[in-house]
């Protein structure tokens, strides 16, 4: 590409110049060059070359490989303190499941290999000698905006069917639209998703729905992520929510029938997925308007997730951050009395303590009591000749 150069870092050129050096072609490839070509920083660079693995730890003998996937044609190379996987021209064989290929054969023509992967965008490489190898149209492609499969789309979405939710959420994180063929082989195949793990599934779903354009792609493809995940998904007011993984999930499953079933069926980590329970559970909860409003939220769901709630709804700044910031109890171990102080104060042991310490703190909650230890004595010696004259 004409007036096209990317900045490499110095492990990433040492790697190019080696293996040039050496008589083997080699450059950078796929995200990388995607990514700095869009102006956005690279978060790692990929090598591929014609060199085969064993050549290529041959080449790099004097540094630290690691043999990270032979079979395929990948070598680790650590190059001025930074990993960079080396990965041999290739072309795949069949796909047997949908997701991995049952054999790779290894090239000599890096356009052999962009050949075979998914998406124009993704098919570019780059070295600062030759410039940008560009066969597939993808810096068009990424000048307008459209994720195109490389060649027949349904061959590579039946070659990898994961690659369709890939389409998708390369589309919501881009704001990108995805080309008319590429759209029908996706909508045509996607009940291929089922040969996928769930884990890989849910990691690209959860990606697509944090993406800027999520709320286009949902109202899009509902049939598509029908096929990911078992209950409907709400794309109305979708991408205003902060774009982390609880509050998207939690926003675009509020609505669905039965959101349990469907948080089960994504095999979350267990904190997100609880997360993401509670946020759905208390969606419709009004702001909190007094201290006493702010404190009693703060009891049922603690302070994390009522942040959470607040972000998910976009409260603006008001009462929970109040209480938060003075610091009100709103747990029993915030109290300013402890089982042992009533046991001072001569109030029998026993699992009355329990039931005393929670009345207590209701009373602080709603602003009956002072938190003070003072206060707090006085209430509870009252409650217990109370009890004991109701037990005579």
């Amino acid at each position: 590409m004409d007036g096209f150069s990317m900045d490499l870092p110095a492990g990433a050129r040492f790697v190019l110049e080696r293996l040039t050096g050496a008589g083997f072609a080699a450059y950078v490839v796929g995200g990388c060059v995607r990514d700095a070509m869009r102006g956005d920083a690279p978060k790692d660079y990929d090598v591929c070359t014609s060199a085969l693995p064993e050549e290529t730890k041959r080449v790099f003998s004097d540094c630290r490989t690691v043999d990270t996937g032979l079979v395929h044609g990948t070598v680790t190379v650590i190059a001025r303190g930074e990993p960079y996987e080396v990965t041999t021209f290739r072309v795949d064989g069949a796909y047997a499941d949908h997701r991995h290929p049952d054999r790779v054969d290894f090239v000599r023509q890096v356009e052999r290999d962009l050949a075979r992967r998914d998406f124009t965008v993704n098919a570019m490489a780059y070295n600062p000698w030759q410039g940008l190898c560009d066969p597939f149209g993808g810096r068009a492609d990424l000048r307008a905006g459209c994720i195109r499969c490389v060649g027949e789309p349904a061959r590579r979405f039946s070659e990898d069917a994961l690659r369709i939710l890939r389409a998708l959420r390369f589309a919501a994180t881009n704001a990108f639209a995805i080309e008319a063929e590429t759209a029908r082989a996706a909508r045509a195949l996607a009940p291929d998703l089922a040969h996928v793990a769930r884990e890989r599934v849910t990691a690209e779903l959860c990606k697509l729905l944090c993406g800027r354009a999520a709320g286009a792609v949902v109202r899009a493809f509902p049939d598509v992520l029908a096929q990911a995940l078992p209950a409907p998904l709400c794309a109305e007011g979708l991408d205003a929510v902060p774009p982390e993984v609880a509050l998207r999930l939690a926003h675009a499953l509020h609505a669905a029938p039965d959101p349990g079933a469907a948080l089960a069926a994504l095999r979350l980590p267990k904190r997100t997925e609880r997360a993401v329970r509670e946020l759905i559970a208390h969606f419709g909860a009004p702001r909190p308007e007094t201290p006493a409003q702010a404190r009693r939220l703060l009891r049922e769901i603690g302070p994390e997730r009522a942040a959470e709630l607040a972000r998910l709804r976009a409260w603006p700044p008001g009462a929970l951050e109040e209480a938060l910031a003075r610091g009100d109890a709103y747990s029993i171990p915030q109290l300013a009395i402890t089982g042992a102080d009533l046991a001072a104060a001569g109030i029998p042991a026993g699992p009355g303590v329990g039931r005393l310490l929670r009345a207590l703190l209701d009373g602080v909650v709603e602003g009956e009591i002072a938190n003070e230890r003072a206060a707090l004595l006085c209430a509870a010696q009252h409650w217990n000749l109370q009890e004991e004259e109701s037990c005579r």
